[in-house]
């Protein structure tokens, strides 16, 4: 079976092509971030590379919840490997309501699961106590809850009712899902080295407890000033989401925030 993301769009193929573009701005953005993150530890060569990574997983599992049983059973009619409607145009313009495919909640599931399967990070990596106590885990998982905030806000009090519907769930108790976080988590892991390999890694991630609530409730705790800092990984993540969307997908005109960032990031124009 075939994990979609939407109709025509292979689930994997969006989110290690999100990366790979995240990838061609990964040097200017990433700067921003470490240098914010510095007004609360020190920037270590190993922990450089621990934030790259973690960004880069992140942005990668972005989209991971729409593997999810749920959104399988709800979207078997839905989604189709094959899309019958012309590519100029959108769905909503084509397709009957009740063909539309439905992934409601699906950020906000992603994000929790990148929550748990960072925080299994510092159990193995060699960045140290004071790095692995300043919550990159909080502002990283937030980053991908919000990246459709324009569309819904994933911590207003409907979240938790909705959550109730959605089973705990890692992906990698699934076959075809666990194939695609291993692909991202090697792709995330490419040049950037803080301790684990890959396979280390992976075993972390899959002793991973993903129950969502508890997720909400640590995003919804008293925070620290630094997870003001998601919004540096979350932006980049709407353009590049948004930009191979409407690359693999096509039917409608970059959204206007996309045209900008074209503007202001050229390489991002370039297909590699």
């Amino acid at each position: 079976m075939i994990l979609l993301a939407w109709c025509g769009e292979p689930l994997d193929k969006h989110l290690l092509d999100t990366m790979k573009t995240y990838k061609k701005i990964e040097s200017k953005t990433v700067e921003v971030l470490l240098n914010r993150l510095s007004q609360y530890t020190r920037i270590s060569n190993m922990f450089r590379d621990y934030v790259k990574f973690a960004a880069r997983l992140s942005i990668g599992m972005h989209d991971i919840a729409k593997a999810h049983p749920n959104y399988l059973h709800w979207n078997r009619y839905r989604l189709h490997l094959e899309c019958e409607k012309p590519r100029k145009y959108n769905c909503e313009s084509y397709c009957k309501p009740d063909l539309i495919p439905q992934f409601r909640m699906h950020e906000v599931l992603s994000g929790c699961i990148v929550m748990r399967y960072l925080n299994r990070l510092p159990l193995i990596s060699e960045i140290g106590e004071s790095h692995s106590a300043i919550s990159l885990e909080l502002v990283m998982s937030l980053a991908v809850a919000y990246h459709h905030e324009a569309i819904r806000t994933p911590l207003n009090h409907r979240v938790e009712e909705q959550l109730s519907y959605f089973k705990d769930w890692n992906p990698l108790e699934d076959e075809e899902a666990g194939i695609i976080v291993r692909r991202i988590t090697e792709e995330a892991l490419n040049g950037a080295s803080f301790g684990p390999a890959l396979d280390e890694i992976l075993d972390e991630f899959s002793e991973a407890r993903v129950r969502f609530s508890e997720t909400l409730k640590a995003w919804r705790a008293p925070g620290k000033p630094i997870v003001k800092l998601y919004a540096l990984v979350c932006g980049p993540l709407m353009i590049c989401d948004n930009l191979v969307a409407f690359r693999n997908r096509g039917g409608r005109a970059p959204k206007s925030f996309v045209k900008e960032a074209l503007i202001g990031l050229p390489e991002l124009g370039v297909e590699r």
